[in-house]
């Protein structure tokens, strides 16, 4: 290795996955230093609800040489299932181990020998003190969520991205954290604490969605401090999994002392801040998991019938000043409530989105809309030029009408329809597959086209003209047959055979008319 020159070993550690490219490095200072362009690679620190990993970034952020290659930096939090027990958790870790087992032996010959090695292992390192460890480590977790949901956390988060200002993405994402036997296998002494009994399984969900909320919370007031110290900071994006919760968190968070409820107040107000420089968002709303110890409790997250989190997002992306790409991703649980924040022009006159005549990329999963909201807010895009639309529900209107509308009102690079359409214009449905997600249609016998299959014509149509590949229920009797014979792999017509409005009279006069308003 002394005679290779620098380039033959940059060269290999290219060629090294992750791992083993981090214990190569590790051989001895040279390998270290030639190592880091192909280790720190679009380098992204992922910190935890946990105070040691608060303090690993914080000596990571004072060691320039590695510090000047963050690109990213993730703040993952989120909550443990109440079904997860010490046996699930077992019986997941055992299937965790042989699925990495696998990955490692591919061979037929040797596998059958190393497999039975491995269960004897695995059965050696479960101990018969492991359920308590196991519950000692849970408390531990919880107590470490607690002392990170600290106002001062915020400070503190501050003076350390203060050192890295080159950032240019900050993820917030709610994950289920992941506890591994490795973890229980380390010094007892680091996690080990007396878990009290006796206390109401209400009170400890109830906290653990609390730390939750004010994780994000601190790092987004961290950001705020930031920007009121360094306008020119170079945050430009930010990639979030959130509990719709977030929006309305004083509302969800009733038994807050006075402090509290202040800080919940004001991190709208810090949300809107943050959000105004950004050239970039990914937003990703989920709900947080059930609980069958959390009953209803008369908490007020709606006003006037409608959910305060879909109206103070509307709210923030109003605020926003340079957006140029955003993805959003509605909760199935709401979606029809953020759908109708997004798509509602009743108030344009006072309210209008002015965030939407600004994007040049625009991806939109898990929606669902009628005709007038689309022909309405598809000609105010009059800077798009990428759009992908997922998992969509058109309460009225035909899929064909949507796409020639796009065709007609819009000068798109790209255009990408992807996903399950429900559509009862269409008397069914259209699904819309890549070749990784094709696997998952199971109402569609046939290979995967080779080639340019329906999918491809249908964007190429409207991004480049032309003739639509599909015509128009209404104004070619034969569509719906033409659609079952064009459908491929990629893009098919689902019929709905079974609807019970088709029986319908007044429905069946309706189906088939097309708008004037259509092109």
């Amino acid at each position: 290795m002394e005679q290779l020159p620098n380039e033959i070993i940059s060269l290999i550690f290219e060629f090294l996955p992750l791992p083993g490219a981090k214990s190569f490095r590790q051989t001895c200072k040279a390998l270290s230093q030639i190592g880091e362009d192909a280790v720190f690679a679009n380098f992204e620190f992922q910190l935890y609800p946990r105070l040691d990993r608060l303090r690993a970034f914080s000596e990571m952020s004072k060691c320039l040489r590695i510090a000047k290659r963050l690109k990213s930096v993730s703040y993952e939090s989120g909550i443990l299932p109440e079904s997860q027990d010490y046996r699930l958790w077992e019986v997941n870790e055992k299937s965790r181990c042989e699925a990495a087992f696998s990955e490692r032996h591919a061979s037929k010959y040797i596998l059958r020998d190393l497999y039975h090695k491995l269960r004897h292992d695995l059965d050696a390192r479960l101990t018969p003190d492991l359920p308590q460890k196991y519950e000692m480590y849970k408390w531990w977790l919880e107590e470490q969520a607690k002392l990170m949901a600290e106002p001062k956390r915020a400070s503190e988060l501050a003076s350390i991205l203060r050192r890295v200002p080159w950032v240019e993405e900050i993820k917030l994402l709610m994950v289920e954290p992941e506890i591994h036997l490795e973890d229980l296998e380390q010094d007892p002494n680091r996690y080990a604490c007396c878990v009290p009994s006796g206390i109401d399984p209400r009170d400890r969900i109830r906290s653990r969605r609390t730390y939750t909320i004010k994780h994000f919370c601190c790092l987004v007031r961290a950001l705020r401090i930031l920007q009121n110290e360094t306008p020119s900071i170079a945050v430009k994006r930010v990639k979030a999994l959130l509990p719709r919760e977030i929006l309305a968190s004083e509302a969800l968070l009733p038994d807050l002392d006075n402090a509290d409820r202040v800080q919940g107040a004001r991190i709208h107000s810090d949300f809107i801040a943050v959000i105004a420089p950004l050239t970039a968002m990914d937003l990703d709303f989920v709900t947080f998991p059930h609980s069958d110890w959390l009953e209803r409790n008369g908490t007020n997250i709606y006003t006037r019938g409608r959910d305060l989190g879909s109206l103070r997002l509307m709210n923030m992306l109003n605020m926003s000043r340079d957006l140029q790409e955003l993805s959003l991703s509605f909760p199935e649980a709401r979606r029809s409530e953020f759908s109708f924040a997004l798509f509602d022009a009743t108030n344009l006159d006072r309210f209008p989105r002015s965030w939407v005549p600004r994007l040049r990329s625009f991806t939109l999963r898990n929606f669902m809309c009628n005709w007038d909201d689309i022909a309405g807010f598809v000609p105010e895009m009059t800077s798009l030029k990428t759009l992908v639309l997922i998992d969509g529900h058109l309460e009225t209107g035909s899929l064909i009408w949507m796409l020639r509308l796009c065709q007609k009102r819009l000068e798109l690079d790209h255009f990408s329809i992807e996903g399950s359409w429900s559509v009862p214009e269409d008397d069914g449905g259209w699904h819309s597959w890549n070749s990784s997600s094709y696997i998952s249609c199971l109402d569609y016998e046939g290979p995967y086209p080779a080639s340019k299959g329906l999918r491809h014509r249908i964007e190429q149509y409207v991004v480049q003209g032309g003739q639509c590949p599909l015509p128009i229920w209404g104004r070619d009797e034969n569509a719906r047959s033409i659609w079952d014979r064009l459908g491929d792999g990629s893009m098919h017509y689902h019929p709905m055979t079974n609807a019970p409005y088709l029986n319908d009279p007044s429905y069946n006069q309706y189906v088939g008319t097309v708008p004037q308003n259509v092109p």
